[in-house]
């Protein structure tokens, strides 16, 4: 192993014992007030003990037999558990009309059903119930005699959980040695012969032991409560099957691995920042790092691991994931500590190596991020009212996503990660922003000097590309009115490119098809069945090659003007309807509700018919492919100041683009995905037709709405 190798690992395994160490310390942190000079009895407060007197009181002090309870128990009911009773129940009056409401109904539809029989059982039960009722009501007797039978009920569940607490009482009485003496009537209560006999010698733990125990008997009995003195201990000999010795030796030993590691602990973290101090390590790292990192994030890093590795070490505490065995917890919690920490001692070393070399320190103040942020400040207020309302705008929005945030998140767990990522990220938007409206200030305050007659300004045009740079640029060359040419150059190289993509792609599909599906018919021992699938595919997509052609040479001949209308008088209504029918099967498919209003009369224009029928075809083929399922689509036709005005509107399952000029370029779909069939001429064809009649088409989209007009 070379010496560089050797001194990286040494470096490597100083970083693991320094973990290990800083890890100790918090244990300490968490487990001190446990383990530090206590013992389990001093720590628990004499576990356990509560729980052993309760059953004692039960079973023994308190105890009362279930034959003298019975015999007391007609004693324990008093006039007024009488009377409360009673009163839950209102008066007899309101008992008996409910009795009444009761059976009323079951008796009316014994009736109906002619069961004289099930009428006379009814009646004699109602009767039985009033009477019943009235007893409950006129005689005390009778009323206790329901009270004493739940109460029995009571002491019998009770005498039958004293039975169950029994075992373990006798447990308890292996574990526990007492001696107790009743202050006021002097009665002893005991498991050892002399009270002397509870001693260090014979006990793990002994307390001296004075209260009042609290009461315990059947229910409804009235118990004084017994004032107790005397000692309790813990036996040498209680059995090791026993839940307080099980825990007394687990925590024993825990209290052992707390100790040594806490003092290991010190000794590694002593031993391991001494080390590190005196030796060089990552000398090449270190130099990249101050090359890239600005000293003021060299700082913020430093102070965000720490932070983030305290949070890391108290709540993950090594020891607690020690004694919760759970080994590979334990490894991955000081893998990422370790990197953590590792990244901290980096960051300190690289800080303390910058901080000393003060001829340096101008050079990395000026380099830092706060001095570079500082500048673009600067720069984005050199036209006040644009930096001002854009930090206003930044400050809202930055609230807002905060807000957000914050209420979404219902466990702090990882609340200080989540924290000093969004303000590393936040920092970064908003230098990036600043930036941004400094530069584009810089280049406003350039164009203002131009307009003014200055053209020898030129505006300094940042490395690298942005729509900012460019712009200026764009400013440099041309100076002035280029903006709006360029814009339309771009919108026209844009048009011409969807236009020649979306060509290729409608055209190469189907021929993709055939091409496939003819080198298919090619293969030898075809049957039948697989040669007539495979022809009445290439039919298909013949079919639709064809109509796109046409489609495209229609539009072509629309365009420049090469297309001749034979106009006739045309019944717009008649021509409405045929074109409908032609559609009633898809309709009736695509489950659409369809409203057509028109006059009562005749509408007729002087138009080209079967171009017009076109139009219509067209508008309803659109509806067909892009309404939504289920929708009412809304067709009118009628005349309006010597215009004949034809609307189709309809709900889209798409969303459209805001620009409604799109709707009408060639190849332009609703369907961007370009899922659905079509050649995306529909509308541009429609148009043009409208057009050659000297007539409007305009179309209107509010959200899914879509309207479509015609004014000839």
């Amino acid at each position: 192993m070379g010496i560089k190798s050797k001194n990286k690992f040494l470096v490597v395994v100083m970083v693991i014992i320094l973990t290990y160490g800083i890890g100790s310390i918090f244990s300490f942190l968490t487990y001190g007030n446990k383990y530090w000079g206590k013992s389990f009895f001093e720590y628990n407060d004499f576990p356990y003990v509560g729980e052993f007197l309760e059953y004692l009181g039960k079973n023994e002090i308190y105890y009362m037999s279930k034959n003298e309870a019975k015999y007391q128990l007609p004693n324990m009911i008093t006039e007024e558990d009488i009377q409360q009773l009673r009163s839950e129940k209102g008066s007899l009056e309101t008992q008996t009309r409910l009795i009444n409401q009761q059976y009323q109904y079951q008796i009316d539809e014994a009736k109906k059903a002619k069961d004289e029989n099930k009428v006379k059982k009814l009646n004699m039960e109602r009767t039985n119930k009033i009477l019943d009722m009235t007893r409950f009501f006129k005689e005390d007797e009778y009323v206790k005699s329901f009270i004493m039978k739940e109460r029995t009920k009571e002491m019998e569940q009770y005498y039958e959980n004293l039975k169950l607490g029994l075992p373990y009482l006798l447990d308890y009485k292996e574990v526990f040695a007492y001696h107790l003496k009743d202050v006021n009537t002097g009665m002893e209560y005991s498991n050892i012969r002399n009270k002397n006999d509870i001693n260090s010698e014979h006990m793990l733990h002994m307390v001296e032991w004075s209260g009042t125990l609290q009461p315990s008997g059947p229910p409804h009995f009235e118990i004084t409560p017994i004032k107790l003195k005397g000692y309790i201990g813990v036996k040498k000999s209680a059995p090791e099957t026993s839940n307080l010795i099980y825990n007394y030796h687990q925590f024993n030993q825990e209290k052992q691995i707390f100790y040594f590691y806490v003092i290991t602990g010190f000794i590694s973290l002593v031993g391991s920042l001494l080390f590190l101090y005196k030796r060089r390590f990552f000398e090449a790292s270190l130099v990249i790092w101050k090359r890239y990192l600005p000293i003021d994030l060299n700082a913020l890093i430093i102070v965000g691991m720490g932070l983030t590795a305290f949070y890391y070490m108290d709540t993950y505490n090594f020891l607690s994931i020690y004694f919760e065995k759970n080994l590979k917890g334990l490894l991955g919690t000081f893998m990422i500590t370790t990197f953590m920490i590792g990244m901290i001692v980096m960051m300190v070393k690289l800080l303390y190596r910058r901080l000393r070399e003060s001829e340096a320190i101008q050079e990395e103040w000026r380099k830092s991020f706060l001095n570079k942020s500082y500048n673009v400040i600067n720069d984005a207020f050199l036209i006040r009212s644009i930096g001002t309302q854009i930090m206003i705008l930044l400050g809202s929005l930055i609230v807002i996503i905060s807000v957000t945030v914050l209420s979404f998140i219902q466990r702090p767990t990882p609340f200080i990660l989540l924290g000093i990522c969004f303000i590393l990220v936040g920092l970064g938007a908003v230098y990036l922003l600043l930036k941004r409206i400094g530069y584009l200030n810089q280049i406003m305050v350039s164009t203002k000097e131009m307009t003014a007659g200055n053209l020898e300004v030129t505006i300094p045009v940042d490395e690298g590309y942005s729509p900012l740079s460019s712009f200026a640029a764009d400013i440099n060359t041309l100076k002035s009115g280029v903006i709006t040419s360029r814009n339309e150059q771009l919108k026209s190289e844009r048009l011409k490119t969807e236009l020649i993509t979306n060509v290729s792609h409608d055209l190469r599909t189907p021929l993709t098809s055939l091409i496939a599906y003819t080198e298919l018919l090619k293969k030898p021992n075809l049957d039948e069945g697989e040669r007539n699938s495979y022809i009445d595919v290439i039919d298909r997509k013949s079919k639709k090659l064809k109509v796109l052609i046409e489609d495209l040479f229609e539009v072509s001949k629309m365009v420049s003007g090469n297309m001749e209308l034979n106009k006739a008088q045309v019944d717009l209504s008649q021509l409405l309807e045929q074109a409908l029918a032609e559609h009633e099967e898809q309709i009736m498919d695509t489950h659409l509700i369809f409203r057509v209003s028109k006059p009562d009369v005749p509408l007729t224009t002087y138009v080209d018919g079967q171009k017009l029928w076109r139009v219509f075809d067209n508008l309803i083929e659109n509806i067909l492919k892009y309404a939504l399922e289920g929708t009412r689509v809304f067709i009118a036709l009628k005349e309006e100041n010597g215009r004949a005005m034809i609307s189709f509107k309809n709900v889209t399952k798409y969303e459209l683009s805001e620009n409604i000029e799109e709707l009408f370029e060639r190849f332009k779909r609703g369907d961007t995905s370009r899922h659905t069939d079509g050649s995306g001429l529909g509308l541009a064809i429609a148009k043009s037709i409208v057009d050659l009649h000297e007539g409007m088409m305009e179309i209107e989209v509010d959200g899914d709405l879509f309207k479509v007009t015609i004014k000839l």
